[in-house]
């Protein structure tokens, strides 16, 4: 005989807009994440941003994710055959694009791109993030379009073995600016 479960469901909405965010993949999985646990059962948000999901009885932290968004999950601890609701709002995050080339405006092709923030490129070390969320290669052509957190000083960085790394200038977006015609050019030789 299976236990009875408990049901965590609710809507998915745009911060910006208040729209709903369909196609979103909701995980509830456990308040303290320790490498190797399991994330819990996982839905996917409908055209209306509508997720129900089954649970056993216990703690959750009821996480949202998607590819335009960010967000903060919730808390929810659930009883046995209990329905609660927790409604969870995504931001925008911020589009960059650009060609990567070099000093004779060539294409530099599968240059990797990655976002630095201001306190860390003072540091020297790159900004680290869960999923590499917002990492990129460039294309055939040298393009590039990717993902950034908004609100924050940020700069691009290109790198391509056995080349010298390239940056852009500081830059800040809001939620859902996109910022286009970067150029990055990688020089030649160190």
């Amino acid at each position: 005989r299976l236990a009875r479960g408990a049901t965590i469901s609710g809507r998915v909405t745009d911060a910006k807009t208040r729209v709903p965010v369909g196609g979103a993949a909701i995980t509830a999985g456990p308040r303290q994440f320790d490498p190797g646990s399991d994330f819990g059962p996982t839905a996917i948000t409908d055209a209306k941003g509508i997720y129900s999901l089954v649970v056993p009885a216990g703690a959750y932290r009821v996480l949202a994710w998607h590819p335009g968004y960010s967000g903060d999950p919730a808390e929810a601890s659930a009883a046995i055959g209990q329905q609660l609701s927790r409604d969870l709002v995504l931001s925008p995050l911020a589009r960059v694009s650009g060609v990567v080339q070099d000093e004779s405006n060539r294409p530099v092709v599968a240059a990797m791109l990655d976002s630095e923030d201001a306190q860390s490129s003072h540091m020297g070390m790159p900004l680290f993030r869960i999923r590499g969320a917002y990492a990129t290669v460039s294309g055939p052509d040298g393009r590039f379009s990717m993902r950034i957190p908004p609100d924050q000083d940020l700069s691009v960085l290109a790198t391509k073995r056995g080349m010298p790394p390239a940056k852009s200038d500081m830059f800040r977006l809001v939620a859902g600016e996109r910022k286009t015609g970067l150029v990055l050019t990688i020089p030649h030789g160190i």
